[in-house]
């Protein structure tokens, strides 16, 4: 059977091409409010009229027109979500979510789905919506089509308290004092006999301080690893790594089943987001590469952002660049801009001149 990946579909009409795995979409708007899209190359109009808000995910673009109306453009087609303004949608790279009264929807091809008809709390990571179903009285996951209960709710308890990543997420029950995993559709005790939840949730991984024994622990895809037999300063988790300042303040870092340490100190600041440890030493922006640490610039950008692997900035000139497992590739010449914008795999920015220029694939475009 041929791969789909190998697949290119030709669109003929003036539908616009939507493909998850390039995420070659960008919105702005002109001078004279028009709702314009950057599609995979081309500059076409959406609506003739600025959008009240815009989201996007890998593969939709969801936005409010400018009546409030929630619209969703995907594979080419505008279909309308909510007729009317409602509650603001929570959108990750997978899904999108909002409460329509107390009714709980998501986007789906056709148009919006109903999860639950009474949900308090949601949150949306990933692919992944987790919500309280107040009629069920639980915790429940939608994820992947399907709703799962993560643990029961007692009428007239508060509301359960969860941390969650891009597919993994913890429950503290405090009547039963254990922490409950889930983890790509199955439901797991991930330590109990614990006073305190202490978790740093990602993709397939999860940082957590077990109590009981007094560990520093990993789940990573499945299995679990034993880090420090003290309790860190602080710990943050991303796609498939962790960063940490330890209990006796050195900077390190887990990926891959290997734990490494990047600083003998505490950095200034740190982040982990997708599969990026980014901190910042001596006033220097930094990242980790292979369990060492490397400098992207020696200075702090006044503008960066993190898309999977890749690190987008401002240089002290203004010039965009993309930082990439070590190396550096420049999207805009120095004076470029003063903010840019991304949009999955897009950078756009708007010069002094006025003109609207986007990077994508290595090619510049400009409208």
């Amino acid at each position: 059977m041929m791969n789909r990946a190998l697949i290119v579909v030709l669109l003929v009409s003036i539908t616009f091409r939507l493909f998850a795995q390039e995420g070659g979409m960008a919105p702005f708007t002109t001078a004279n409010d028009r709702f314009m899209l950057f599609d995979h190359g081309r500059f076409v109009e959406q609506e003739p009229r600025a959008p009240k808000q815009v989201w996007m995910n890998r593969d939709r673009l969801i936005y409010q027109d400018h009546s409030g109306a929630l619209r969703m453009l995907q594979s080419g087609r505008t279909v309308l979500l909510e007729p009317v303004a409602g509650s603001t949608p929570v959108c990750s790279d997978h899904e999108v979510a909002w409460l329509s009264g107390s009714v709980l929807k998501v986007a789906r091809e056709e148009g919006a789905y109903a999860v639950a008809p009474e949900v308090g709390v949601f949150t949306v990571q990933d692919s992944m919506v987790a919500f309280h179903d107040l009629q069920a009285s639980a915790l429940q996951v939608w994820w992947r089509g399907r709703t799962i209960t993560v643990a029961e709710v007692e009428q007239g308890s508060e509301a359960p308290q969860w941390s969650s990543g891009a597919n993994t997420l913890t429950f503290y029950d405090r009547s039963r004092s254990r922490v409950s995993l889930f983890h790509r559709g199955e439901v797991k005790v991930l330590f109990d006999s614990t006073d305190i939840g202490l978790v740093a949730m990602g993709s397939d991984i999860v940082a957590y301080w077990d109590d009981g024994p007094g560990e520093f622990r990993v789940f990573d895809h499945g299995r679990t690893e034993d880090l420090e037999p003290f309790r860190p300063r602080s710990f943050k988790a991303g796609d498939g790594v962790v960063g940490y300042v330890s209990n006796g303040g050195s900077f390190k870092g887990y990926r891959n089943g290997s734990a490494f340490t990047l600083l003998d100190h505490t950095p200034t600041e740190y982040w982990v987001q997708d599969s990026v440890l980014l901190f910042v030493d001596n006033g220097w922006l930094m990242t980790e590469e292979g369990g060492r640490a490397e400098v992207v610039e020696r200075y702090v950008p006044e503008q960066w952002d993190v898309r999977d692997a890749s690190i987008f900035y401002l240089d002290l000139d203004r010039g965009i660049h993309r930082w990439r497992h070590g190396q550096r590739t420049r999207i805009a010449e120095g004076m470029a801009t003063k903010r840019f914008e991304r949009w999955g795999d897009v950078v756009l920015w708007r010069g002094d001149d006025g003109v609207l220029r986007c990077w994508w694939k290595g090619k510049r475009y400009e409208y």
